[in-house]
């Protein structure tokens, strides 16, 4: 009798998350096609995860991304992501396009490297979508707000809106369990939200995570 193995032979991710975090790896792995595989990298230092030189002609990594980096480079990897949408918003302008540069070196040029910010802006693009909606999770303080804010008008995108999504006050007894999209875009058929004014608004959620696309035939 033959098992699923989920053995990546069409296509293997390499992820780094939050070393305490474990929703984003169980998440990959319930939307993974068949055949391809995630394989998680943790950090623990603060955002960004790689911090810009004096300079600010390239960037320094985390001791966690620079060894993590160096473990993925011997697994043969498709594509690696900085699943840390703190880092791409704290890390400011030309930060992602700094980190890819300074990680791929470790990695080599047969891996794809990306992080959150990168894939947002490319789902946005893919979608067509100009004015995204922007729902941020509730622990991001004001300044990680601001730095959000401040990422996507850089980039040259204007928001809809935005809001700190609020599930209540019993949701940090089970915070591990949820998950926050971080653009959110109107839509016809899903969920029915609230904004701040008090206007019932429905949205749906915009993966903003990597997607399994190119090397994926």
């Amino acid at each position: 009798m033959q098992h699923n193995d989920n053995w990546g032979w069409r296509a293997r991710i390499g992820l780094f998350i939050v070393g305490a975090e474990v929703v984003p790896e169980a998440e990959w792995w319930a939307m993974l096609p068949p055949n391809v595989s995630v394989h998680a990298a943790r950090v623990g230092a603060p955002a960004p995860w790689a911090r810009w030189r004096e300079d600010r002609v390239g960037v320094e990594l985390a001791e966690d991304l620079a060894r993590g980096a160096a473990q993925f480079a011997a697994m043969h990897l498709s594509a690696v992501v900085i699943g840390h949408s703190s880092s791409s918003f704290v890390g400011g302008k030309g930060w992602d396009e700094a980190v890819v540069e300074n990680i791929s070196g470790i990695l080599g040029p047969q891996v794809i490297a990306t992080t959150n910010g990168l894939d947002c802006l490319a789902a946005l693009r893919a979608s067509g979508i100009r004015r995204p909606f922007l729902v941020l999770p509730p622990w991001f303080n004001d300044q990680t707000v601001e730095a959000g804010l401040r990422y996507y008008k850089d980039r040259g995108i204007e928001l809809a809106g935005h809001l700190s999504y609020d599930p209540g006050r019993k949701w940090g007894t089970c915070r591990q369990g949820i998950s926050i999209a971080t653009a959110w875009v109107p839509s016809r058929r899903s969920n029915r939200f609230t904004h701040k004014s008090g206007h019932p608004v429905r949205w749906r959620p915009m993966v903003c995570s990597s997607p399994v696309r190119d090397f994926v035939a």
